[in-house]
């Protein structure tokens, strides 16, 4: 992964970590489909950055104090 990769992965998570969703999604492509594994409660496909916003913040709210990071 090129070191400018790995920098705007951190800007993202660091985004996210401040509970700033729309900054952690701005580098997404507009289109983006995140999908989860069909064991999670809220299993689905979330399309476009306002989809993934809205995914994450369902977590934010479910889970108070939940943090992000980028392993080594």
């Amino acid at each position: 992964m090129s070191q400018e990769n790995v920098e705007l992965i951190r800007a993202t998570i660091g985004a996210f970590n401040r509970n700033d969703l729309d900054a952690a999604v701005e580098a997404m492509h507009p289109e983006i489909e995140w999908q989860t594994l069909d064991v999670m409660p809220d299993r689905g496909t979330y399309r476009g950055q306002a989809g993934v916003r809205s995914f994450w913040q369902m977590w934010v709210d479910t889970f108070q104090g939940l943090q992000l990071s980028l392993a080594a």
